[in-house]
Protein backbone atom coordinates (compact mmCIF):
# COMPACT_ATOMS: atom_id res chain seq x y z
CA UNK A 1 0.00 0.00 0.00
CA UNK A 2 1.70 3.20 -1.18
CA UNK A 3 1.89 6.24 1.08
CA UNK A 4 1.85 9.79 -0.25
CA UNK A 5 3.26 12.61 1.88
CA UNK A 6 2.65 16.25 1.01
CA UNK A 7 5.05 18.69 2.64
CA UNK A 8 5.13 21.77 0.39
CA UNK A 9 2.92 24.45 1.90
CA UNK A 10 1.20 21.85 4.11
CA UNK A 11 1.71 18.51 5.81
CA UNK A 12 -0.59 15.66 4.83
CA UNK A 13 -0.35 11.88 4.67
CA UNK A 14 -2.49 9.80 2.35
CA UNK A 15 -2.78 6.01 2.14
CA UNK A 16 -4.81 4.60 -0.73
CA UNK A 17 -6.15 8.09 -1.36
CA UNK A 18 -7.34 8.53 2.23
CA UNK A 19 -5.87 10.56 5.08
CA UNK A 20 -5.44 8.46 8.23
CA UNK A 21 -7.07 9.80 11.39
CA UNK A 22 -4.36 11.06 13.70
CA UNK A 23 -4.44 12.11 17.32
CA UNK A 24 -2.38 15.27 17.00
CA UNK A 25 -0.94 15.17 20.50
CA UNK A 26 -0.22 11.43 20.56
CA UNK A 27 1.37 11.46 17.10
CA UNK A 28 3.67 14.46 17.50
CA UNK A 29 6.81 12.35 17.85
CA UNK A 30 6.05 9.93 14.99
CA UNK A 31 5.26 12.85 12.68
CA UNK A 32 8.47 14.61 13.70
CA UNK A 33 10.44 11.47 12.85
CA UNK A 34 8.72 11.20 9.47
CA UNK A 35 9.44 14.85 8.71
CA UNK A 36 13.09 14.44 9.69
CA UNK A 37 13.44 11.40 7.43
CA UNK A 38 11.95 13.36 4.53
CA UNK A 39 14.19 16.37 5.17
CA UNK A 40 17.18 13.99 5.27
CA UNK A 41 16.34 12.71 1.78
CA UNK A 42 14.87 9.50 3.16
CA UNK A 43 17.72 8.17 5.30
CA UNK A 44 19.41 9.09 8.56
CA UNK A 45 21.54 7.40 11.20
CA UNK A 46 19.41 6.36 14.16
CA UNK A 47 21.66 8.07 16.68
CA UNK A 48 21.55 11.33 14.71
CA UNK A 49 17.75 11.16 14.49
CA UNK A 50 17.49 10.74 18.26
CA UNK A 51 19.99 13.55 18.93
CA UNK A 52 18.17 15.88 16.54
CA UNK A 53 14.66 15.27 17.83
CA UNK A 54 15.42 14.82 21.56
CA UNK A 55 18.68 16.64 22.25
CA UNK A 56 18.10 16.81 26.00
CA UNK A 57 17.65 13.05 26.45
CA UNK A 58 20.61 10.87 27.41
CA UNK A 59 21.74 8.04 25.13
CA UNK A 60 19.67 5.21 26.59
CA UNK A 61 16.57 7.33 27.04
CA UNK A 62 16.81 8.72 23.50
CA UNK A 63 17.25 5.23 22.06
CA UNK A 64 14.15 4.01 23.90
CA UNK A 65 12.08 7.01 22.77
CA UNK A 66 13.21 6.41 19.20
CA UNK A 67 12.21 2.74 19.38
CA UNK A 68 8.71 3.56 20.63
CA UNK A 69 8.35 6.41 18.12
CA UNK A 70 9.42 4.18 15.24
CA UNK A 71 6.79 1.58 16.15
CA UNK A 72 4.11 4.26 16.28
CA UNK A 73 5.16 5.67 12.93
CA UNK A 74 5.04 2.22 11.33
CA UNK A 75 1.47 1.79 12.56
CA UNK A 76 0.52 5.00 10.76
CA UNK A 77 2.30 4.60 7.43
CA UNK A 78 2.84 0.84 7.29
CA UNK A 79 5.52 -1.34 8.82
CA UNK A 80 7.30 -1.89 5.49
CA UNK A 81 7.53 1.82 4.69
CA UNK A 82 10.03 2.69 7.43
CA UNK A 83 13.13 0.52 7.39
CA UNK A 84 15.79 0.00 10.05
CA UNK A 85 19.13 -1.55 9.21
CA UNK A 86 22.75 -1.25 10.37
CA UNK A 87 22.06 1.72 12.61
CA UNK A 88 20.15 3.63 9.94
CA UNK A 89 16.50 4.54 9.43
CA UNK A 90 15.12 5.00 5.93
CA UNK A 91 11.91 5.29 3.94
CA UNK A 92 11.22 2.80 1.17
CA UNK A 93 10.87 4.98 -1.93
CA UNK A 94 8.92 2.26 -3.70
CA UNK A 95 6.27 2.50 -1.01
CA UNK A 96 6.51 6.17 -0.08
CA UNK A 97 6.03 9.10 -2.48
CA UNK A 98 6.97 12.58 -1.25
CA UNK A 99 6.25 15.80 -3.12
CA UNK A 100 9.55 17.37 -2.01
CA UNK A 101 11.60 14.48 -3.36
CA UNK A 102 9.76 14.62 -6.66
CA UNK A 103 10.19 18.35 -7.14
CA UNK A 104 13.83 18.31 -5.98
CA UNK A 105 14.62 15.71 -8.65
CA UNK A 106 12.85 17.72 -11.36
CA UNK A 107 14.57 20.93 -10.26
CA UNK A 108 18.00 19.30 -10.23
CA UNK A 109 17.48 17.97 -13.75
CA UNK A 110 16.18 21.35 -14.94
CA UNK A 111 19.14 23.25 -13.49
CA UNK A 112 21.60 20.85 -15.13
CA UNK A 113 19.87 21.27 -18.47
CA UNK A 114 19.68 25.06 -18.20
CA UNK A 115 23.33 25.38 -17.19
CA UNK A 116 24.35 23.09 -20.05
CA UNK A 117 22.43 25.22 -22.54
CA UNK A 118 19.94 22.48 -23.35
CA UNK A 119 16.92 23.60 -25.36
CA UNK A 120 14.47 21.37 -23.48
CA UNK A 121 12.20 23.55 -21.35
CA UNK A 122 11.70 22.80 -17.64
CA UNK A 123 8.44 20.99 -16.72
CA UNK A 124 7.01 24.24 -15.39
CA UNK A 125 3.37 23.15 -15.18
CA UNK A 126 4.36 20.18 -13.01
CA UNK A 127 6.66 22.32 -10.87
CA UNK A 128 3.98 24.94 -10.25
CA UNK A 129 1.44 22.27 -9.40
CA UNK A 130 3.76 20.55 -6.93
CA UNK A 131 5.07 23.67 -5.25
CA UNK A 132 2.29 24.87 -2.96
CA UNK A 133 4.63 26.78 -0.65
CA UNK A 134 7.64 26.29 1.59
CA UNK A 135 8.62 22.88 2.91
CA UNK A 136 6.86 22.25 6.24
CA UNK A 137 6.02 25.92 6.88
CA UNK A 138 4.63 25.20 10.37
CA UNK A 139 8.01 23.80 11.43
CA UNK A 140 10.16 26.69 10.22
CA UNK A 141 11.56 27.15 13.73
CA UNK A 142 13.56 23.93 13.29
CA UNK A 143 17.06 24.40 11.86
CA UNK A 144 16.89 21.17 9.85
CA UNK A 145 13.58 22.25 8.33
CA UNK A 146 14.97 25.66 7.38
CA UNK A 147 17.90 24.05 5.58
CA UNK A 148 15.59 21.82 3.55
CA UNK A 149 13.27 24.76 2.85
CA UNK A 150 16.08 26.86 1.45
CA UNK A 151 17.36 24.04 -0.75
CA UNK A 152 14.04 23.59 -2.53
CA UNK A 153 13.00 27.26 -2.51
CA UNK A 154 16.20 28.59 -4.06
CA UNK A 155 16.19 25.94 -6.79
CA UNK A 156 12.51 26.56 -7.53
CA UNK A 157 12.95 30.33 -7.79
CA UNK A 158 16.01 29.92 -10.00
CA UNK A 159 14.35 27.52 -12.47
CA UNK A 160 11.08 29.45 -12.76
CA UNK A 161 12.91 32.76 -13.13
CA UNK A 162 15.11 31.38 -15.91
CA UNK A 163 12.03 29.97 -17.62
CA UNK A 164 10.20 33.32 -17.47
CA UNK A 165 13.29 35.05 -18.85
CA UNK A 166 13.26 32.62 -21.78
CA UNK A 167 9.59 33.40 -22.37
CA UNK A 168 10.36 37.13 -22.47
CA UNK A 169 13.27 36.57 -24.86
CA UNK A 170 10.85 34.64 -27.09
CA UNK A 171 8.32 37.52 -26.89
CA UNK A 172 5.81 35.34 -25.04
CA UNK A 173 4.96 38.18 -22.72
CA UNK A 174 1.47 37.05 -21.74
CA UNK A 175 2.77 33.71 -20.44
CA UNK A 176 5.60 35.48 -18.62
CA UNK A 177 3.11 37.78 -16.89
CA UNK A 178 0.84 34.92 -15.79
CA UNK A 179 3.72 32.95 -14.25
CA UNK A 180 5.31 36.02 -12.63
CA UNK A 181 2.03 36.99 -10.98
CA UNK A 182 1.61 33.43 -9.74
CA UNK A 183 5.10 33.45 -8.25
CA UNK A 184 4.49 36.77 -6.49
CA UNK A 185 1.43 35.26 -4.82
CA UNK A 186 3.77 32.67 -3.29
CA UNK A 187 6.71 35.00 -2.59
CA UNK A 188 5.71 38.63 -2.65
CA UNK A 189 9.31 39.71 -2.05
CA UNK A 190 10.77 37.78 -5.00
CA UNK A 191 12.18 40.91 -6.64
CA UNK A 192 13.20 39.22 -9.88
CA UNK A 193 9.57 38.57 -10.83
CA UNK A 194 8.76 42.28 -10.54
CA UNK A 195 11.60 42.82 -13.00
CA UNK A 196 10.15 40.18 -15.33
CA UNK A 197 6.71 41.77 -15.11
CA UNK A 198 8.04 45.19 -16.05
CA UNK A 199 9.91 43.83 -19.05
CA UNK A 200 6.86 41.85 -20.16
CA UNK A 201 4.61 44.92 -19.81
CA UNK A 202 7.12 46.90 -21.87
CA UNK A 203 7.07 44.28 -24.63
CA UNK A 204 3.30 44.59 -24.83
CA UNK A 205 3.53 48.37 -24.91
CA UNK A 206 1.95 48.79 -21.47
CA UNK A 207 4.42 51.51 -20.49
CA UNK A 208 2.16 53.15 -17.91
CA UNK A 209 1.75 49.80 -16.15
CA UNK A 210 5.48 49.07 -16.17
CA UNK A 211 6.32 52.55 -14.88
CA UNK A 212 3.72 52.34 -12.12
CA UNK A 213 5.00 48.92 -11.06
CA UNK A 214 8.57 50.17 -11.01
CA UNK A 215 7.79 52.97 -8.58
CA UNK A 216 5.56 50.66 -6.55
CA UNK A 217 8.49 48.25 -6.21
CA UNK A 218 10.81 50.99 -5.05
CA UNK A 219 8.35 51.64 -2.23
CA UNK A 220 8.08 47.96 -1.34
CA UNK A 221 11.84 47.61 -1.06
CA UNK A 222 12.64 51.02 0.43
CA UNK A 223 13.17 49.59 3.92
CA UNK A 224 15.62 46.92 2.78
CA UNK A 225 19.36 47.16 2.34
CA UNK A 226 20.92 49.49 -0.23
CA UNK A 227 22.23 46.39 -2.00
CA UNK A 228 18.72 45.10 -2.65
CA UNK A 229 17.54 48.51 -3.84
CA UNK A 230 20.47 48.66 -6.24
CA UNK A 231 19.69 45.13 -7.39
CA UNK A 232 16.08 46.13 -8.03
CA UNK A 233 17.01 49.16 -10.11
CA UNK A 234 19.70 47.30 -12.05
CA UNK A 235 17.27 44.45 -12.73
CA UNK A 236 14.92 46.92 -14.35
CA UNK A 237 17.62 48.68 -16.37
CA UNK A 238 16.65 48.82 -20.01
CA UNK A 239 12.91 49.02 -19.36
CA UNK A 240 11.26 51.77 -21.35
CA UNK A 241 9.09 54.64 -20.26
CA UNK A 242 10.68 55.19 -16.83
CA UNK A 243 12.82 58.00 -15.54
CA UNK A 244 15.78 57.11 -13.41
Amino acid sequence: MKVEVYTLGRFQIRRSGQSPELNAQAQTRPMSLLKLLIASDGEIRSILAADTLWPDADGAQAANVLKVTLNRLRKIVGKDVVLQSAGHLSLDRDLCWVDKWTIDKLLSESISNLNAGETAMPPVDTLLELYQGDFLPEDSHMAWVLAAQEQTRSSFLFVISRYVRILIDQKKSEQAIIISLHMLKIYEHAVVFYAHLIRAYDQLGFYDDSSRLFWQCKGIWSDLTPFLNRELIESFAGSQGMSR
